[in-house]
């Protein structure tokens, strides 16, 4: 993980058929808002949360949805990446790990 200024944090859940739901918060606004994702293209036939998913999210005023990709690193935790999507967001990296079947983590 490279020193990058935090930004918030999340949870996944998985609620099958490639679904995720989730909740997160941020630096900007501590109010806690819901995240989905949509499983679009399958990278593991076992492990729920790796793939690339299109994911939505509310926040204060308005709702963003983009590209979620989420891989599996080599030490077993989880790489994601918001980037793309309407309107274009700037890219946000996060790092998770699976706590209570849940994937819980930061971002920047």
């Amino acid at each position: 993980m490279t020193n990058k200024n935090f930004h918030g944090a999340f949870i996944f859940r998985n609620q099958g058929y490639g679904i995720l739901s989730g909740t997160y918060l941020n630096i900007n606004d501590p109010t806690p808002y819901p995240e989905t994702a949509n499983l679009q293209k399958d990278a593991s036939k076992c492990d729920p949360f790796i793939g690339i998913f299109e994911t939505i999210w509310l926040e204060k005023n308005d709702h963003y949805k983009c590209s979620l990709i989420i891989k599996q690193n080599t030490v077993g935790t989880y790489d994601l990446e918001w980037s793309g999507g309407t309107p274009s967001i700037k890219p946000y990296k996060g790092l998770g790990i699976i706590e209570n079947e849940m994937l819980v983590g930061c971002y920047w």
